[in-house]
């Protein structure tokens, strides 16, 4: 469930996010049936405020895994998920952006060696040109701090299983965007429901990245 709304003060708006989902798994060890239940509840809140100078935004994200076996209750486990983060847009003259995200996320309940703190930072710099501000040269540098790791988890009715994934450290890409007008009766993306005065300022939903990794 996602809501989303302005408050009194139209530059300041909130957004929640509320996600439960339950698993039931079956299988066999020993000849014998084990059922394997996981249930994972998560809850996201946002805030933010816009400005024509600066867009700034703070975040907060918790989520809890339970998972019990009939048979095997040595691998019953309880696990939870925090993030918090902020993020920051100032825009300057002559169509230049400067952009910065910063997240802190950490875990509790994983095996040995998987339970992690980690702060994830990205910042970008950019350039709008061409007619109606269609094309954009952003310079992004990712994981400045060098902390971002990837942790995965899966539950069957015969095992639970952690995995860390090898990820990129800190690097930088160069992005050219070009945004079509795809608007009829001369409407142009900044008419769109929902859009500011800049065509690309949107509501923000789950913010950078998507929703949160756990």
């Amino acid at each position: 469930m996602l809501l989303n709304s302005p408050l009194r003060n139209r530059k300041f708006s909130y957004s929640t996010m509320t996600y439960a989902s339950y698993n039931n798994s079956n299988g066999f060890v020993n000849a014998d049936k084990n059922t394997s239940r996981n249930v994972s509840l998560q809850e996201r809140v946002s805030f933010d405020f816009r400005s024509d100078i600066i867009d700034l935004g703070i975040n907060g994200n918790v989520r809890l895994s339970d998972v019990s076996n009939s048979l095997q209750k040595q691998n019953d486990l309880t696990t939870w998920n925090y993030g918090v983060g902020g993020n920051t847009t100032i825009y300057l003259p002559y169509d230049f952006k400067v952009e910065s995200d910063i997240n802190y996320s950490a875990n509790s309940g994983y095996s040995d060696g998987f339970n992690q703190n980690e702060v994830a930072w990205n910042a970008s710099a950019s350039k709008s040109f061409l007619k109606n501000n269609q094309g954009t040269i952003r310079f992004k540098i990712y994981d400045i701090l060098q902390q971002r790791t990837n942790i995965s988890r899966t539950v069957t009715a015969n095992y639970i299983k952690d995995v860390e994934y090898n990820t990129l450290r800190s690097y930088f890409m160069f992005h050219f965007i070009y945004r079509f007008q795809i608007f009829s009766g001369g409407a142009s993306m900044g008419d769109a429901p929902g859009r500011g005065e800049r065509g690309e300022r949107g509501p923000r939903g789950m913010g950078p990245g998507g929703p949160p990794r756990f």
